[in-house]
């Protein structure tokens, strides 16, 4: 096995579990990007691989030891499986939402992810429409996404419901 890159750095915010690092180091096993953010697949030492937000690691100091990947490591399938994850954390109102089919790649766009395509394949749809349950981010984000989607209806919970309404409203009133 050649060498592979080993960073070690400050972090500057809480790591996905709650765990505050000071110093870590880590092995990197791959570089991605998510909306213009960079992150490392990376594991330190004894542990799991775990993603790291480039802009979040100060001071580091690159180093070349010899680390051993986790046995069939797959950037891409461990990417994928880390985002699902991240959603899955951040995702936890259940919203039921109504829309037009064929808004349904609008919803796509605007909130992407494995959680809205399952949401999407399980839901009911009655001729024009489709009815689904999805699990989404607080109410604020959920507005901020969904006034974006041309005839979505919230059906519940009844307060993401009204906040939707009256940005909808305060945006119409924008325009007049």
């Amino acid at each position: 096995m050649s060498p592979h890159c080993a960073l070690s750095g400050d972090c500057r915010s809480r790591i996905a579990d709650g765990t505050v690092c000071d110093r870590a180091r880590f092995c990197i096993w791959g570089l991605v990007v998510k909306a213009g953010r960079w992150y490392l697949a990376a594991q330190p030492p004894g542990g799991r691989p775990r993603t790291y937000r480039v802009s979040r690691i100060g001071s580091p100091e690159l180093r070349f030891l010899r680390c051993t990947p986790p046995p069939n490591f797959d950037l891409a399938a461990y990417w994928t499986g880390a985002q699902a994850e991240f959603d899955a954390s951040i995702r936890r109102t259940r919203v039921r939402l109504r829309l037009p089919v064929a808004q349904i790649d609008g919803l796509l766009r605007t909130i992407p992810g494995r959680l809205t395509e399952d949401a999407v394949n399980a839901g009911r749809t009655d001729r024009d429409t489709i009815e689904i349950d999805l699990p989404m981010e607080p109410d604020e984000v959920a507005v901020s996404q969904l006034v974006t989607v041309p005839g979505v209806e919230v059906l519940s919970p009844k307060q993401l419901r009204r906040d939707l309404h009256d940005r909808a409203r305060a945006a119409a009133e924008l325009i007049e």
